[in-house]
């Protein structure tokens, strides 16, 4: 796991929970509003998140639990976001000087590689948020056992 939270449970609807996750204190990302980039920050300090619960967990409303997000998943979503503009990008440049292009004409081939790269990689990231490719998961209850839980 890459990125974890420890947030409380407000409600719990069949196998759906609404956990209110804190920021970290510590985050310079977070205080400037920036958090991590998948919603488990804000610049108010907490964040309301809409979780299924896996199958194995049972979570009550009040129970503090941990919060998630998988490295593999923050990967694609890193490549699809920046990788694949930035190859359109530097495509587009390569190409341009190849073909021996003047100015306006690689400015032009160049910004429209870009171009194309961006709608990719907002296919690509779409698609990702539809399989839940890229959110935060709720990992399971924190401390069940002891009495401050």
């Amino acid at each position: 796991m890459l990125l974890d939270r420890e947030g409380r449970v407000e409600r719990v609807d069949g196998r759906v929970a609404v956990v209110r996750v804190r920021l970290p204190e510590g985050c310079a990302r977070c205080a400037r509003g920036q958090g991590c980039g998948f919603g488990l920050a804000t610049r108010t300090g907490e964040r309301r998140l809409i979780l299924d619960l896996p199958a194995a967990v049972d979570v009550s409303v009040g129970e503090r639990v941990r919060v998630g997000l998988e490295q593999a998943d923050l990967t694609r979503a890193s490549v699809a976001v920046y990788g694949i503009p930035l190859l359109g990008l530097l495509g587009g440049a390569a190409a341009a000087g190849t073909l021996g292009l003047g100015d306006a004409p690689a400015i032009g081939l160049t910004i429209a590689t870009l171009g194309a790269g961006l709608i990719v990689a907002r296919g690509i990231a779409t698609g990702l948020a539809r399989r839940d490719g890229c959110r935060p998961r709720l990992l399971g209850p924190i401390d069940r056992g002891s009495p401050d839980a």
